[in-house]
């Protein structure tokens, strides 16, 4: 039986349809709730436009813009063009089209190995519980038959809470910050692009949370419509995607109908991805 972890992977082996032209399906859960995920959009686009790069240039940065909703009954059709390959970046543009028009906008960067002296400086990793000692996301949740059956089942990703909003929300807490261990539900080959292109995917779960989070809201309980406008990532080091990672999540600024929503993002206690979107957001 096909996990949704197999599934992503699947997904992520695209189809070739012309000179930098792929294809990409959708998920089974995208079908079913009509709603194409935009994770799955980005992951897909950051490996159409890896495949045209050097490999051993990895991505550097991907900065989207999201512009309209898709048929999650219609398979994406990803245009790579090839804006510049210089000495130390590649850069791409992926544009993410079906016959209503482009849903989506990207722009990613890939580097060249460094090879010289350089500045380092970085965050220390907070002190949190070990991940194994916490229960998954869908545990937790388990008895909350408030929240819709799809936001408490365990997809692709494993995402175990420090403090869960909806548990504080429930309390009538709010939080500063949202902390939460995340990793690939099961094992992956050793691919770096897929592995960069499973936590793009991870990137896009909740990183509006902790706008609601900080007025005692969930989005679980559908506190607010969270819809995604934009989307960046930045990769500090490369990843290993079916192990441990510890996302930061705080809100910076929230007004006019929408929200900003920052991630850190720590692998062996060095920072090695941040996160950042903008969403709208309306309450009820």
């Amino acid at each position: 039986m096909e996990t949704p972890l197999d599934e992503l992977v699947r997904l992520l082996d695209l189809t070739p349809d012309g000179d930098d032209v792929w294809l990409g399906d959708q998920t089974a859960q995208a079908v079913a709730t009509r709603h194409v995920f935009g994770g799955m959009v980005l992951a897909q686009a950051l490996r159409a436009a890896a495949s045209t790069v050097a490999p051993e240039r990895a991505v550097h940065s991907l900065h989207a813009s999201f512009l309209r909703a898709g048929d999650a009954g219609a398979p994406l059709r990803l245009e790579v063009a090839r804006l510049r390959d210089g000495r130390r970046f590649s850069h791409r543009r992926v544009s993410v089209r079906q016959e209503r028009g482009v849903l989506c906008e990207a722009l990613i960067a890939f580097a060249a190995p460094w090879e010289r002296p350089a500045l380092e400086h970085g965050p220390r990793m907070p002190r949190v519980p070990a991940a194994d000692t916490l229960p998954t996301d869908e545990a937790m949740l388990a008895d909350h038959p408030e929240v819709p059956l799809l936001l408490r089942t365990t997809g692709p990703i494993d995402q175990r809470y420090v403090d869960h909003p909806q548990l504080a929300r429930d309390a009538g807490r709010g939080l500063a910050d949202v902390e939460v261990w995340m990793r690939a539900d099961g094992t992956l080959p050793d691919d770096p692009v897929l592995h960069a292109c499973v936590a793009v995917y991870a990137s896009d779960l909740g990183p509006l949370e902790p706008v609601g989070a900080r007025h005692a809201l969930s989005m679980r309980a559908r506190d607010l419509t969270p819809t995604s406008l934009d989307h960046a990532v930045w990769f500090h080091s490369p990843v290993r995607a079916d192990a441990w990672m510890l996302a930061i999540l705080d809100s910076p600024w929230a007004g006019h109908g929408r929200g900003m929503g920052r991630v850190a993002v720590f692998q062996d206690g060095v920072l090695a991805l941040e996160v950042a979107q903008e969403g709208l957001l309306e309450l009820p």
